[in-house]
């Protein structure tokens, strides 16, 4: 009878473990696609490399390197200044609509990035804005910045 008894404790354990393992396994994976919220310090003045974004261990600064027109590449570069970045995504929004995501290259190490995006309208004073995804730490970080020239 102890035998069976064992065999139902081994196998009670086994299950209790399983479910354990997914649900460690799950909660991990929310932690990735939770973003937290990054915040532009003042005014966004990419031009005039004024552009200070900040949040939990981060400090992102944004530029360009010339004004953004219609059909003209725009080259963009971010740094941040405290911790390297695993990964960063940028896009556009002119009059409220918004480019794809694209990646942005890391250059050298990971605290330069660079990507070049091309503007698909007519770019004015103030219908720019510029939507940011860092992954640092395991967690998704997200701004949406109006761009002032």
């Amino acid at each position: 009878m102890s035998k069976y008894k064992l065999i139902i404790v081994i196998i009670i354990l086994a299950i209790a473990g399983y479910f354990l393992s997914a649900n460690l396994n799950d909660h991990s994976t929310k932690k990735l696609t939770t973003g937290e919220k990054l915040v532009v310090t003042d005014t966004c003045k990419p031009l005039e490399n004024k552009c200070e974004i900040l949040g939990v261990d981060l400090k992102l600064n944004i530029q360009f390197k010339a004004q953004a027109s219609y059909q003209r590449l725009l080259e963009i570069t971010l740094n941040s200044s405290v911790n390297p970045l695993d990964e960063v995504s940028i896009s556009l929004l002119i009059d409220g609509q918004e480019m794809p995501m694209e990646a942005m290259k890391s250059v050298g190490d990971k605290q330069h990035w660079e990507a070049q995006l091309m503007p698909f309208a007519d770019v004015t004073k103030d219908n720019l804005q510029v939507r940011l995804r860092v992954l640092f730490n395991r967690k998704f970080y997200y701004s949406k910045v109006a761009v002032e020239y």
